[in-house]
């Protein structure tokens, strides 16, 4: 049996990449261990094949004022400070504001894909928008991991915040990738 994945995402640009994780380490005090290399932003993703989408890698120049992003427990519900979500339990990263222009230059790109979700690849799911994902997670809320579980990072992440966002002024996204993943899994008998 064959699955698919489609993942379409904006690349951080390696230069800030760098700026991110030196950052976390400097200031904050993580081990290098718990910093994501490859910083990126889903703009989509489908566990179905969608006729006419293709892998691709195209460059481009958005950028995100840091004011427009806010620390989050990346966990259902992780957007407000809760016993719950532990930093320190789960990834960690920052969401992008829904009234910002970046924000608009996503739904953008994203809305690239809803003529692609034709019945027969939805069956009974409702079609993607731009707040709501067919395949996935329910809701769409754009976000970076910048952090894997166990950074040791503090339970009050708007102080992390805030320095963040007056250390680094803005993120540069410089790939909109594309990619499509087709994997053969085993299906085994228990009996």
């Amino acid at each position: 049996m064959k699955t698919f994945e489609i993942w379409a995402q904006f690349k951080v640009s390696e230069r800030d990449c760098e700026i991110v994780r030196d950052f976390f380490i400097n200031e904050i005090g993580v081990k290098r261990k718990f910093t994501i290399r490859n910083l990126h932003l889903t703009v989509y993703h489908a566990r179905r094949p969608l006729n006419g989408v293709v892998s691709s890698e195209t460059p481009i120049d958005i950028k995100i004022n840091t004011n427009n992003t806010r620390f989050m427990v990346l966990t259902p519900g992780g957007e407000n400070q809760n016993i719950n979500h532990l930093p320190t339990e789960h990834k960690v990263g920052v969401r992008i504001k829904r009234n910002c222009n970046t924000f608009q230059d996503i739904l953008h790109y994203r809305s690239g894909f809803f003529p692609h979700e034709t019945q027969r690849v939805l069956g009974q799911r409702k079609p993607s928008d731009h707040r709501k994902n067919a395949f996935g997670t329910r809701s769409f809320q754009p976000h970076i991991a910048l952090l894997r579980s166990g950074s040791g990072i503090d339970f009050d992440l708007s102080k992390t915040g805030t320095l963040f966002r007056n250390k680094i002024k803005q993120l540069t996204f410089d790939k909109y990738l594309i990619e499509i993943k087709v994997k053969n899994t085993n299906i085994t008998d228990s009996r």
